[in-house]
């Protein structure tokens, strides 16, 4: 029996071997054009290794009219992100979910690219640190940043403030931590039109700073303990128009400042405790288009009040878009007995 375990082994070990050697000593034989879709080469859960970049940017310098490559979810490290930074035809890139650390994101800060998700990997020992986030500091093309789940602290974000051309920027942790600091730095950007730090935590030096801006179209910080202060103050800003305050311990007295704001169109305020109190406040708002008051403590009257809204064209209150539509006491009756 010892035997067969230690004969298993080796054969285990073998092949482990050989699979990592064939990762990173292999290209593979790829039809291409197969997977062009209009400007852009989709390329994602592909397995593809550094070998295999050399390759594919031959193919690329014959198709000029590919400026976008998706590579989401392969095995390419900092060496093959270096080889990728070089080719400058791409305007859109992907590499989320490759084992990418502080020298690829480097590498590609200093790229022509306009768009780039570099978002981490589950269980990966590489990451991209406050390092690696400085280094897009200085870059003047960048338009669309993805960092999430990176390890970014407040002096990546303080950093990541001081870009010029960065419109878009993703900073959801799993492990970034970027803190109130970088919240704050962040808030002062006058570039930025989008922004998801939803996760970090935010205190309300940050939350005003944020109610005071007036370039951002979309914030996004769901699960920040933001509370009924923070809605409050992000309730008086002007420019914002698609927020996410989901999980943030908000009140019926945050929803109803919320729901007087005249700017916003998306608001997703689910997981919070607004009540029929909140919910009747926002069925009398007539901006909104799409709002989300998921798991939020609202009786039948709150949902009555819901549905005649007529300038809602999605609201969610159990799981999707209309579920409160037609006979909500039905649905509410038949959602609450699935989950006692």
């Amino acid at each position: 029996m010892k035997k067969i375990i230690l004969l298993f082994t080796i054969v285990l070990s073998i092949f482990l071997s050989f699979s990592l050697f064939a990762h990173n000593s292999f290209s593979r034989s790829i039809d291409y054009p197969r997977y062009i879709q209009g400007d852009a080469l989709i390329l994602s859960l592909f397995d593809l290794a550094d070998n295999d970049i050399p390759a594919l940017l031959s193919f690329l310098r014959d198709h000029p009219a590919i400026t976008s490559l998706d590579l989401y979810g392969n095995h390419i490290t900092d060496k093959g992100a270096k080889m990728l930074a070089e080719e400058r035809s791409l305007q859109k890139l992907n590499l989320g979910n490759n084992p990418i650390s502080d020298d690829g994101a480097s590498a590609l800060a200093h790229s022509t690219l306009t768009a780039l998700v570099l978002s981490g990997l589950i269980n990966s020992a590489s990451y991209i640190t406050d390092k690696g986030a400085t280094a897009f500091a200085d870059n003047h093309s960048l338009v669309y940043l993805d960092l999430s789940d990176q390890n970014i602290g407040s002096g990546g974000a303080i950093a990541l403030a001081r870009s010029d051309s960065i419109k878009n920027l993703d900073l959801r942790p799993r492990n970034n931590n970027i803190g109130p600091s970088g919240a704050l730095a962040l808030a002062k950007n006058a570039v930025l039109t989008e922004l998801n730090i939803s996760g970090n935590t935010i205190d309300q030096q940050a939350i005003e700073a944020f109610a005071e801006n007036t370039h951002l179209i979309a914030l996004f910080v769901n699960f920040s303990f933001i509370g009924d202060e923070g809605a409050i103050a992000l309730a008086n800003n002007k420019s914002i128009k698609i927020l996410g305050v989901r999980g943030n311990n908000i009140s019926p007295q945050g929803a109803v400042a919320l729901a007087s704001n005249k700017v916003l169109t998306n608001l997703d305020i689910g997981g919070n405790y607004i009540g029929s109190k909140g919910a009747i406040a926002f069925a009398n708002n007539t901006v909104l288009t799409y709002l989300n008051v998921q798991n939020n403590y609202i009786d039948l009257d709150g949902l009555g009040a819901l549905a005649q809204n007529k300038t809602l064209q999605c609201l969610i209150v159990y799981q999707k878009c209309g579920d409160n539509d037609g006979d909500f006491q039905l649905a509410h009756k038949r959602y609450h007995y699935a989950f006692k």
